[in-house]
């Protein structure tokens, strides 16, 4: 649901959103104890959400814009507050469905506090916050900088910004292969380790998971 809420801020469609997330959360739902039917219904349930979710939502919120003549901006704002009451509802149906199942939580590699756990919460929303005012702030300001001429540079600053992702992606260590079938016993690692001094590439920080 979490993949769907963030993939629905940049894409209005249900279909784009199944098919991106539904290919990595179906299976994994499946493998922590839920049904086929139930993984699916619930992909589709949050991909479906992901339509009402502001900035990019589906078609319907353009049309409102048309035939009423509102402004956007309006409709994204009264489009926050059903989309949020949705992912609730749907998170809590879908922790209602786990205790009837009796399904618990998988346990944690790295025991954290209360604390800690509410830091790094507070850490991920920051950083889209950030990310997004940059992003809408900077392309403002390359558009009123250099007017006509803003398109190609935006281009070159977001295949600079690819390059550099693949560049970080090529770094990262080989996923290990399981069986995508067998039971789930414990989380995944959410990263690999972040070192500093790393003796196998020679660098003062690495991605090398050493």
């Amino acid at each position: 649901m979490v993949s769907s809420a963030a993939t629905g801020i940049i894409s209005g469609s249900s279909i784009a959103n199944v098919v991106t997330t539904g290919t990595f959360t179906i299976p994994l739902m499946k493998r922590v104890g839920y049904r086929g039917d139930q993984a699916g219904a619930v992909e589709v349930s949050s991909s479906v959400n992901g339509q009402i979710m502001p900035p990019v939502m589906g078609a319907a919120a353009f049309l409102m814009v048309e035939y009423v003549g509102i402004p956007y901006v309006q409709v994204m704002k009264h489009a926050i507050l059903p989309a949020l009451i949705s992912y609730i509802a749907l998170f809590y149906i879908v922790h209602l469905e786990a205790l009837k199942a009796g399904m618990e939580g998988l346990p944690r590699r790295q025991q954290s506090s209360g604390q800690q756990r509410l830091i790094s919460f507070v850490m991920t929303v920051s950083g889209f916050i950030i990310l997004s005012a940059i992003t809408y702030y900077g392309i403002g300001f390359i558009k009123t900088l250099f007017g006509s001429s803003a398109a190609p540079i935006i281009a070159i600053v977001l295949l600079a910004a690819y390059l550099f992702l693949l560049w970080v992606g090529s770094r990262q260590p080989e996923l290990e292969i399981d069986d995508p079938n067998s039971p789930c016993s414990n989380c995944p690692k959410p990263a690999p380790r972040y070192v500093r001094a790393c003796t196998t590439c020679c660098r003062w920080w690495c991605w090398c998971g050493a």
